[in-house]
């Protein structure tokens, strides 16, 4: 059976994102609610599987503890922006997890200093030495979607079984040099995360941080990229070059993963317990009058 890997924070902010407009009075909480969980069915029916909504640590993320400045920018934009009531989504994103624990028969995972590219990074890795595969009860390790947008989940790709679907476009990523893109993504950093890249040193990401406007980043010209992909941390020029291309490594590269986090993982996965059934799916959706979606309580 297919498994599809879901990244939770982003369903329900794309979600947000799409009925923005409409997110207002006393209704605007189920509304959200509503629309996240008919992305939910879209996924389970196109891809007839198995779902595992991976959803980010509510504590710390283990790689603020290597790097404090990791992600901590988006306060920052968040406060700018009057695009989506940020505070309405934390609440519904909060709220609607723990509706689907109770009530629905999807698997959650959620990890303790893990993200969820830390999940779908762990899971992808783990099909590929599972005990089905390695007693040779499977020729192969069984197909594995992962729903994101992230553009750093595409390094994932590099196993066979995995594909990347791109909910927003409506189409399978295509990629044909994970590794060189998992290269490309270490030396130019990723700004999204707060990421410099190896040519910047960790001041560019403090003063985001403390919303300071940061000084323009050293561009990263081709040739040296180039440079990267074939010798690795040995086209370094300096020491500075060195540290800082580690940094980058230990923090985008998902092979990376702390051996505590992906044990962590592989155990949260394997004691999942399913508390949600069809009877209960269908009284929280009468409950909430969210009538468009009672008709494939079983689907769920």
């Amino acid at each position: 059976m297919t498994k599809i890997l879901i990244d939770y924070s982003q369903k329900v902010i794309s979600s947000a994102s799409a009925i923005a407009k409409d997110l207002k009075g006393p209704d605007a909480e189920l509304l959200l609610k509503h629309s996240t969980l008919f992305q939910l069915l879209k996924l389970k029916k196109k891809f007839n599987g198995e779902v595992i909504i991976a959803v980010d640590s509510r504590d710390s993320y283990w790689r603020t503890s290597n790097f404090p400045s990791y992600k901590k920018h988006r306060k920052h934009e968040k406060a700018k922006s009057d695009f989506l009531d940020w505070a309405l989504v934390g609440r519904t994103m909060d709220s609607l997890k723990e509706d689907l624990k109770e009530n629905f028969k999807f698997k959650i995972l959620e990890c303790k200093g893990a993200e969820a590219d830390d999940i779908f990074g762990v899971l992808c890795k783990h099909s590929q030495e599972n005990n089905l595969v390695a007693c040779g009860l499977f020729d192969e390790p069984e197909d594995i979607v992962i729903d994101t947008t992230d553009g750093d989940m595409s390094q994932l790709l590099k196993y066979k079984n995995v594909k990347q679907w791109n909910n927003v476009k409506d189409s399978f990523v295509e990629c044909k040099d994970p590794i060189a893109l998992l290269n490309e993504h270490i030396c130019r950093g990723d700004s999204g995360d707060n990421i410099p890249s190896i040519l910047t040193s960790d001041q560019w990401s403090i003063d985001r941080a403390n919303g300071i406007p940061p000084t323009r980043q050293k561009p990263f010209k081709s040739d040296r990229l180039e440079e990267f992909r074939i010798n690795g941390i040995d086209a370094c020029k300096t020491e500075d070059e060195r540290v800082q291309y580690l940094r980058n490594k230990r923090l985008i590269d998902l092979s990376e993963i702390p051996d505590k986090i992906y044990t962590d993982i592989i155990e949260g996965y394997n004691n999942i317990q399913i508390n949600g059934n069809s009877n209960k799916i269908l009284s929280y959706l009468s409950k909430n009058r969210m009538k468009s979606l009672l008709d494939h309580v079983n689907q769920f």
